[in-house]
């Protein structure tokens, strides 16, 4: 597996050169590393808000310590998680950009467009994250596709990403979780998220035995909007007998 990703990407990028590069999706400019240029790649993709910052003041916690997201106005504890808790059964959780602008266009391009190009870049991100706003070496649960759904497109991008994480930097992936429900969450509004997901999800056979001895883990998924995928899937784990489950996304929807 390791192989034959890296021969796609050499594949793709000797294609490149030979056709005079091609356009970086963020700024349009040309680049020989698609889909994006060295430039947006170091300063906006891998550019993000970190858990805490520091000043020449002190420390202050930039994210909300419950979802998240980064801070505004409020102290600790964003307004939406003080009003309408969902996240209960999570450590850290760190969405590592918000869904807006080129990231929204970014998303597109990689989960409905099928531009699998993005899927090195998102796992380069995702393992920078991982190394420095998580504690190391945690084996890492990616939140699982649809029923149906690698079979009828060929592919997944979470079970791909993980792919990457897996292969190219030597992180422990274990797939335990399926979903039931064949429903898709954007399709719904915020309270049919929150009510579609009681037994949404639920562990594989024999996927009690892989994490029953496990203290913590990190759940991957990509875009977290209400919590209630997170929330669904961080619940079962603790249950199974996981100590503390941290998510890591890569877009979070304000």
């Amino acid at each position: 597996m390791q192989i034959k990703l890296y021969i796609v990407q050499v594949f793709r990028f000797m294609l490149t050169a030979i056709f005079g590069g091609d356009r970086c999706v963020c700024c349009g400019n040309i680049t020989f590393r698609p889909p994006l240029c060295r430039y947006c790649e170091r300063n906006r993709l891998f550019s993000y808000t970190p858990a805490v910052t520091v000043t020449v003041a002190g420390k202050y916690r930039s994210r909300c310590r419950v979802c998240g997201r980064p801070l505004v106005s409020e102290r600790d504890i964003c307004m939406e998680c003080r009003d309408v808790p969902v996240l209960k059964h999570t450590a850290i959780v760190f969405p590592v950009h918000t869904y807006c602008l080129w990231k929204k266009q970014l998303l597109f391009l990689w989960k409905t467009a099928g531009m699998r190009q993005l899927s090195p870049v998102f796992a380069r991100l995702l393992a920078y994250v991982l190394r420095n706003e998580f504690p190391p070496n945690l084996p890492v649960i990616p939140v699982p596709p649809r029923p149906g759904k690698i079979r009828r497109t060929g592919w997944d991008q979470i079970d791909e990403l993980c792919s990457f994480l897996e292969h190219q930097y030597d992180y422990t992936v274990l797939r335990v979780l399926e979903r039931t429900s064949g429903v898709q969450q954007k399709t719904l509004g915020r309270s049919a998220r929150l009510k579609n997901r009681e037994g949404t999800y639920r562990l594989k056979k024999n996927g009690e035995k892989y994490i029953r001895l496990l203290e913590e883990i990190i759940l991957v998924d990509d875009v977290m909007t209400t919590g209630a995928t997170i929330e669904a899937c961080a619940q079962i784990l603790s249950a199974a007998g996981v100590k503390k489950v941290h998510v890591a996304t890569l877009f979070s929807v304000c």
